[in-house]
């Protein structure tokens, strides 16, 4: 359903970029702040850490299709780390999961006069590229795969306001996952990914 429904919003957005004139290709990077809610580790039989927030990175392009003075639609492809950390427990420290992403964010974008602003939202399908497991305990530092652990494809709703002032673009975006994360049943299978990130493009119209 979730599939189907990526391609609908695609074949309706690549005829409309393809015919075009006023496009904008826009290189951009940035910053996230990301993680999973409705999580928890049990560190031990009275002691449970809450998640809290990971710090990352973003970069990609996207392309922008304006209609009119009011409405758009872009489509981009963005590298990202994410994933979630959780508070320092007695003997757990920097308990953390890290997952490298490629997503293709597919957006409804309505500008807000001429002040340079403008309201986004859209879906967000995503692909595991690879996750790790990181964690220090009185034995040491350990770090450790953890790709399996986690669902391939997620999909998340994208919200956000950028402002343009010229070629520049600034973006705070808020990222609302949609389903779970990890590929099991049973204790945490219930963690969704929520993700914060603020980027900033510059645009080469084409």
């Amino acid at each position: 359903m979730k599939r189907n429904l990526v391609f609908m919003l695609m074949m309706t957005l690549l005829p409309a970029l393809a015919t075009a004139q006023n496009l904008t290709l826009r290189p951009h990077a940035g910053l996230t702040s990301s993680w999973f809610a409705s999580d928890e580790i049990v560190a031990s039989a009275d002691e449970i850490l809450e998640p809290k927030h990971l710090y990352g990175w973003v970069v990609g392009a996207e392309l922008e299709y304006r209609s009119n003075r009011i409405f758009g639609a872009s489509v981009a492809l963005d590298y990202s780390t994410e994933g979630t950390r959780y508070e320092d427990g007695n003997t757990l420290k920097d308990y953390r999961f890290r997952q490298h992403r490629l997503s293709l964010p597919v957006l409804a974008v309505c500008h807000i006069g001429t002040t340079g602003l403008a309201l986004e939202a859209g879906l967000r399908p995503s692909y595991l590229l690879s996750a790790t497991n990181g964690y220090t305990d009185p034995t040491g530092e350990h770090s450790d795969d953890a790709t399996s652990l986690f669902r391939r494809v997620t999909f998340d709703i994208p919200v956000g306001l950028s402002y343009s002032y010229g070629a520049l673009k600034a973006t705070l975006r808020y990222n609302i996952g949609l389903g779970h994360q990890y590929d099991f049943e049973g204790d945490g299978d219930s963690a969704t990914a929520r993700s914060i990130w603020l980027t900033l493009g510059y645009g080469f119209s084409i």
